[in-house]
């Protein structure tokens, strides 16, 4: 088999890294871990799995931190890790098998993201570049790094079943916000030296949105779109979704049909076609509403949980309801479950 490092960065993680570590404990792997200035029992808890655990002085930049990692490994292939992540299921014989077949490209694995939202937890599901041989990759960029080839040969990948499940969006309020902070800094001074980046733009719209300030969440995202993105950038789907969710909660509602005209090039993913159900809803076009959500349910390709199931049915109900339909809407809102949106729908036709 093809040795792997793993490489970690942290900073203040004892909450979260033994989670992380255990689960990598499980696997024939070497575990790097960097710390950039911890001040609590991350490096104490660390030495428990590794003893690989080196000092780095923080420089405001995550790629020099993540180059640095994965120069202490003293494997070529390496898989990069946070510590509010951990393995959740990963098949070594056909990990070793993509790597052995693709020695120059890199590996997309799969991480569910945790996200709290409104008193109940949701999982967005992404498929992220991970994997890689370092003599040919790098990290770039000062934060949201992402990894590019060394020379100017074009960056190829190749799909693992690897998953990690991500419990980093739920943080506390005040967690976060400082979390929010950091990051924004950062990406506004990148954002000085690289002005004409579509993916920094999409960052800050991202973690403005993150901090409730929509208006200037869709200032960024109108200036990223202002630059050609192409469709099947790993960033392009999330920036459109955002985008249009954010639009909606601006109720900027006919703005969001201009997503018509995109719509053939995003339209692969329920969660794409599911937000074009709510831009037609919001904007009384009922039965085209209708058809995205129905079209939605026969796509299963998707990243967040429920677009093309309970969350598509739920609509679908509203919009019988809407229409006169109550034994429709009933069958639909049946099929969502325990959501509670519509277990209250359920009640209030059943008393009326």
């Amino acid at each position: 088999m093809i040795p792997i490092s793993v490489c970690i960065i942290a900073k203040n993680e004892e909450a979260t890294i033994e989670k992380c570590l255990s689960s990598i404990k499980k696997y024939p792997f070497e575990i790097v871990v960097v710390d950039t200035g911890s001040t609590d029992r991350t490096k104490e808890i660390a030495t428990k799995y590794t003893t690989q655990v080196f000092d780095f002085e923080w420089n405001k930049n995550f790629s020099d931190a993540r180059n640095f990692s994965t120069r202490m490994a003293t494997n070529n292939w390496v898989l990069i890790l946070d510590c509010d992540e951990y393995i959740e299921s990963l098949d070594l014989e056909e990990l070793h098998l993509h790597m052995k077949s693709y020695p120059k490209s890199t590996g997309s694995i799969i991480i569910r993201n945790q996200l709290s939202l409104n008193d109940f937890d949701k999982v967005y599901v992404d498929r992220v570049i991970r994997l890689y041989h370092k003599s040919f990759y790098q990290f770039s960029g000062s934060i949201h790094e992402q990894i590019v080839p060394k020379t100017r040969e074009e960056a190829s990948k190749f799909l693992t079943s690897l998953t990690i499940y991500h419990t980093g969006y739920a943080l506390s309020e005040d967690a976060n916000q400082k979390k929010n902070e950091r990051n924004l800094t950062l990406l506004l001074e990148e954002l000085q030296t690289d002005s004409t980046n579509p993916y920094l733009y999409h960052q800050i719209g991202q973690t403005y949105k993150a901090m409730h300030e929509l208006e200037n969440a869709a200032t960024y995202y109108e200036k990223a779109l202002s630059f050609p993105i192409d469709p099947n950038a790993d960033y392009a789907r999330m920036l459109m979704i955002s985008y249009g969710n954010c639009l909606l909660q601006l109720e900027r509602n006919e703005d969001a049909l201009s997503f018509e005209s995109i719509y053939d090039s995003y339209s692969n993913t329920a969660d794409f076609v599911y937000l074009m159900g709510r831009i037609y809803l919001v904007n009384n076009q009922l039965l085209k509403a209708l058809m995205q959500f129905i079209k939605a349910t026969s796509i299963s390709v998707h990243h967040e949980d429920g677009v093309n199931t309970f969350l598509s049915y739920y609509y679908i109900g509203i919009i019988y309801d809407a229409i006169g339909s109550k034994d429709l809407a009933l069958t639909f809102f049946k099929k969502c479950g325990d959501f509670a949106p519509a277990l209250e729908e359920l009640a209030r036709i059943s008393t009326s």
